[in-house]
């Protein structure tokens, strides 16, 4: 009896300590799901190769991987935060039907219901229910700003649109500022604002290109 306690000690322990590698190991797989389905909802291919996930920190992580489509091999890459997508490229066509022409240049738009479930669920996964009261360095909020500004931009105008803030100011609860769009070849300027809860969790957004 003693023979058979000491030796389920050492296979107690090794159950144990690999715990953190299988929950990553999930994360990841969830990761690759997540970004795959993405490049299946916007080009319609669904045949893929050499995927993998490059962790970049806590709960996020850059998904690279090529489509194959009628003979071609297509790059692409996700951005991928607690289980979300917050931003993603894809080299080859589109072939999702383009959206009625009411995103020109000039009109403003506001996000809908989406985004505030999303940060929902995100909140759930660690939050304790206490509001914090510490404003966290701007720097983050401009982050994960930025992010799901990128992630908006390449879903409503095109897949390998760049933003970058060209500044920054928190007002209350929210993140104002200027920022400059390129997509086709082309520079644009832009307003935006991102709405943060009491937990200063990203939970809305709107921008408009001028």
């Amino acid at each position: 009896m003693n023979r058979l306690y000491q030796s389920a000690i050492p296979l107690a322990c090794v159950a144990i300590l690999s715990l953190p590698s299988l929950a990553v190991a999930s994360e990841e797989t969830h990761a690759e799901k997540v970004c795959t389905d993405k490049i299946t909802q916007i080009s319609g291919v669904s045949n893929f190769r050499h995927i993998w996930a490059e962790r970049l920190g806590h709960h996020k992580f850059r998904v690279h991987g090529k489509a194959r489509d009628a003979g071609h091999k297509w790059i692409f890459d996700c951005k991928v935060k607690r289980g979300h997508i917050k931003s993603y490229n894809y080299s080859g066509p589109l072939r999702r039907k383009k959206d009625d022409d009411n995103n020109h240049l000039g009109t403003a738009l506001a996000i809908g219901a989406g985004l505030a479930i999303v940060a929902a669920l995100a909140a759930s996964a660690d939050d304790d229910g206490k509001p914090s009261s510490t404003q966290p360095k701007k720097t983050f909020l401009e982050d994960d700003c930025m992010e799901q500004l990128q992630y908006r931009v390449r879903d409503e105008h095109h897949h390998a649109a760049r933003i970058h803030l060209t500044n920054a100011d928190v007002k209350g609860h929210n993140l104002v500022g200027e920022a400059r769009v390129r997509y086709d070849h082309q520079g644009h300027k832009a307003t935006y604002t991102c709405h943060f809860d009491r937990n200063w969790r990203l939970k809305d957004s709107s921008y408009y290109l001028y």
